[in-house]
This record gives structure tokens, sequence and C-alpha cells, in this order.
């Protein structure tokens, strides 16, 4: 009897530890963490680079007030017809790739998994204000 409790106590430990790391895992986080240690190095929109720095860092105080929320979906390939904006950069030293158009995504690494960008719309639609006007 006394086997049986510690059995059901150890299984109701791993579920609680399972459910909580879960729960950290998937609840939404800042699309990046700081704007002083993030750097952009490359923003396409439509097809042209942006090379104005000054557009850089009005993308960056955009992509700060948005979040995101971890996939189970990986990154292999994505449609580019449909694609508005693409920005890369690193975030405290980890690379990002964000993907604006159909679908708005950012992800790390090819075959890695992707995060969803919550209000991603929104977010396209800023983007693109700021992108248009440099053009």
């Amino acid at each position: 009897m006394r086997r049986r409790k510690i059995i059901v106590l150890l299984v109701f430990a791993v579920l609680v530890v399972l459910g909580v790391s879960l729960f950290l895992y998937f609840r939404p986080k800042p699309l990046i963490q700081e704007v002083d240690s993030c750097e952009l190095s490359q923003i396409v929109y439509r097809g042209k680079e942006i090379t104005d720095k000054t557009v850089y860092e009005d993308v960056l105080q955009v992509l700060s007030r948005y979040k995101s929320r971890a996939s189970l979906e990986t990154v292999h390939s994505y449609p580019t017809e449909n694609l508005v904006a693409e920005i890369n950069g690193n975030d405290n030293g980890k690379p990002f790739h964000i993907v604006l158009g159909e679908t708005n995504f950012k992800y790390e690494h090819a075959g890695g998994f992707l995060q969803k960008i919550m209000d991603g719309e929104d977010l396209l639609d800023e983007i693109e204000k700021i992108l248009q006007d440099s053009n």
C-alpha cells in the first residue's frame, strides 16, 4: 500500500512539472527581449532591401511592443509569393528571422520551431507604414 502511494505521488509530481513546463513554453513572450540588446542585420520589403538605419531603429521600437507564442510547427521553407517583409537580426546573441505576409512568424533557424506572432496583422500594418515611407 505504501509503495502504491509513492508511485501515485511520483506520477502526480511528474504531471505537475510537465504541466508547468508546457505552460511556460507556450505562454506569450516578447517578440524581442530588449531594444538595446537587439540588432537588425537586414530588412527586405517586397523584394527590396532597406538600408536606412533610422528605419531599423523605428522597426525595432515597433517589434518591442509585440509578443509571440511558441508553436510545435517547424520551419523548413515558406512560400515567398505572399511575403511582404523579412526582418533578420539577433537578440542577445541569438539570431532571429521574422516573416510577415500571409502568415506572420518568427524563427531562429531552419528546421527549428517557429513562434506565431500575436496580432501579426497589426504588426504588419505598422511595419508597412514605416517601410513605405522609407521608399
